[in-house]
C-alpha cells in the first residue's frame, strides 16, 4: 500500500461512524455530490469513465486535502442517510479548500 493510499484509506478527518453524509465528512467543509451520477452520464457516457475523467483532473488541479467516495444511501428530506442496504449510490467529493471547491464546481458543478 503506497503512502497515498494509507493516507486515503485511514482519512482521520472522516467519520465513519457517522449516518449521513454531512457528518461523514464534519472535517471537509465543502462537499459536492453527483446524485445516481446521472451528469456524469450525460457528460461521458460511461459512469467509470466519468469517475476517472474527474479524478484526473483532481489529482492535475487541486492543491489541498481532497477525497472522493462511493456511498449507498436513503435520501429522505434532501439528507443523505448512509446505508448498506438498498438505497441509490452516489458519488461525493469532499475539499478542504474553498477555491480548490470553487474550482471544481467551475469545471464539473451542474
Amino acid at each position: 500500500m503506497s503512502i497515498k493510499e494509507y493516507d486515503y484509506v485511514f482519512d482521520d478527518e472522516i467519520d465513519r461512524t457517522a449516518n449521513d453524509v454531512p457528518k461523514f465528512y464534519s472535517n471537509y467543509p465543502y462537499i459536492y455530490i453527483f446524485d445516481n451520477s446521472r451528469s456524469l452520464y450525460e457528460r461521458w457516457g460511461d459512469w467509470l469513465e466519468g469517475l476517472s475523467q474527474i479524478n484526473l483532473w483532481c489529482e492535475e488541479n487541486i492543491t489541498y486535502k481532497w477525497r472522493y467516495d462511493i456511498h449507498r444511501v436513503f435520501i429522505i428530506d434532501d439528507r443523505h442517510i448512509l446505508t448498506e442496504l438498498g438505497g441509490t449510490d452516489i458519488l461525493v467529493f469532499a475539499f478542504k479548500d474553498r477555491v480548490d471547491y470553487v474550482n471544481f464546481l467551475v469545471k464539473f458543478g451542474y
